[in-house]
C-alpha cells in the first residue's frame, strides 16, 4: 500500500471471483486487525476471506466475511493469530470486479490513526 487511497487500487485481472493478493509481513507477527477500504462508492459489498500462514503454504482462516452481505466502503474485521502471511481471498461482491485502495494490518497492541 502506497499511502494514496484514492489514487491507486489492486484490482482482479478478471471479473471472475476468487481473487485474492498475498502479503509478507517479513516475519512471524501476533496480528489482530484488518482495515480494508475496498474499491467503489460504498454501495457494494465484498464477500471474502483473511487466511493467515507462518510459512506462506499452509494457511488456517482467521476472518470469515464470505456470507456478507452489508454494503461498506471501509471494513473493520477483528480476529487473532500469528502470521507471517495473510491472504485475502474475494469470493464475491454485489457488482463489479474485486478490488480495494488500501489494507491495512494491526498488531497486539496497535490501533488505527
Amino acid at each position: 500500500n502506497d499511502g494514496e487511497s484514492q489514487l491507486t487500487r489492486w484490482a482482479a485481472d478478471n471479473p471472475g471471483f476468487p481473487s485474492w493478493w498475498q502479503v509478507d509481513l517479513g516475519g512471524p507477527r501476533q496480528v489482530n486487525m484488518a482495515v480494508i477500504e475496498w474499491f467503489g462508492d460504498g454501495g457494494r459489498s465484498y464477500q471474502y476471506r483473511i487466511d493467515g500462514s507462518l510459512d506462506g503454504v499452509h494457511f488456517t482462516p482467521l476472518a470469515d466475511l464470505t456470507e456478507n452481505t452489508t454494503p461498506a466502503r471501509t471494513t473493520v474485521d477483528r480476529f487473532s493469530g500469528m502470521a507471517r502471511h495473510l491472504r485475502v481471498t474475494i469470493v464475491g461482491a454485489s457488482q463489479g470486479w474485486a478490488g480495494f485502495h488500501q489494507v491495512q494490518i494491526y498488531g497486539t497492541g496497535e490501533s488505527p490513526p
